[in-house]
């Protein structure tokens, strides 16, 4: 089902059998996906982006979102209204997506989510655990932005804060052989 005044660019796919198999003994088992895809009103949709469907439900993309291209929304997600993805974004299955929110290019989202709305998940990020409040956020595992931001300084200081370490070290040990 697609609402009025949707844009679906070029290659996009909305509908195909979403990624639902299961495992048995030394076989691999495909498990029918007879869901359906519904998509709200002035959604639009950049070029090769794909919905899976659901499993047995539905897949649900809201009012008002928009995605670049290479966009991946997998089987059983609701995304919220008024949403972004920039391109190259992949959200996992069963995940949920709060009104609001946007992600930059090349993130992901593992399954079985739920982000809160007005979420901003900044390019090449990966949200592996549950987000709390709305904010920004960035890195791998995703964090608070302002966070990640502290956790890259100390990264380009770690061979300094090193060497410091080991200075130290050694002058600890001279004081210790001289009492």
């Amino acid at each position: 089902m697609i609402g009025h005044s949707c844009l679906i660019h070029a290659g996009s796919v909305l509908g195909a059998d979403g990624f639902g198999f299961s495992v048995s003994g030394e076989e691999i088992c495909k498990i029918p996906q007879t869901g359906i895809v519904r998509i709200g009103n002035h959604v639009e949709f950049g070029a090769l982006c794909t919905v899976d469907r659901a499993a047995s439900q539905e897949t649900v993309v809201h009012d008002f979102c928009k995605f670049d291209d290479h966009v991946h929304i997998a089987h059983n997600c609701e995304i919220g209204q008024s949403t972004m993805f920039s391109a190259q974004v992949g959200i996992a299955g069963s995940t949920s997506i709060g009104e609001w929110t946007l992600i930059g290019g090349q993130s992901g989202v593992a399954d079985h989510l739920k982000l809160p709305p007005r979420v901003r998940v900044g390019s090449k990020s990966g949200v592996i655990t549950q987000l709390k409040e709305a904010g920004t956020y960035a890195g791998f595992p995703a964090i608070p932005v302002n966070e990640w931001k502290r956790s890259l300084v100390y990264v380009r200081r770690i061979k300094a804060m090193d060497e410091t370490i080991k200075a130290l070290e050694k002058r600890l040990a001279n004081l210790e052989a001289k009492s």
